[in-house]
């Protein structure tokens, strides 16, 4: 069995979302959890500890980084209408604070554009594997 989950530390192409709340001022809201539930097992000894307690042998997790390249319009679209999260809380503010959010957004990601308006943001995930007992 294999599973991967964000590396939250390393993961700039979501991490820009938290600093643009946190820049707004709008790191939460009523119902939507400080962190994905999934985030206690985000570490590599808890993701293998997860599999292993799961009854898993042979396991283990290593860290994969690549270079997320995208449009940064687009984007903002992609986190904020299809993730968990990051969307629901961003769904959950007024139209005031959204535009003060994106506007904390385009402040930070402005600088990363290159020359095609695309940017590259670090991106990392743990890959924890395990194999089940015959």
């Amino acid at each position: 069995m294999a599973l991967t989950c964000w590396y939250h530390p390393r993961m700039q192409a979501t991490r820009i979302f938290d600093e643009a709340m946190s820049a707004a001022g709008e790191m939460s809201a009523d119902g939507v959890p400080k962190t994905a539930p999934f985030q206690q097992y985000a570490e590599p000894a808890a993701f293998t500890g997860l599999l292993a307690g799961a009854g898993l042998t042979d396991t283990g997790t290593e860290q994969v980084e690549w270079r997320h390249e995208v449009d940064p319009d687009q984007w903002w679209t992609d986190v904020v209408e299809g993730t968990a999260r990051t969307a629901a809380v961003i769904a959950r503010l007024d139209a005031d604070a959204s535009r003060r959010v994106k506007k904390e957004y385009d402040q930070i990601i402005d600088p990363l554009r290159r020359s095609d308006g695309r940017v590259s943001l670090a991106a990392s995930a743990l890959l924890a594997i395990g194999t089940r007992p015959r």
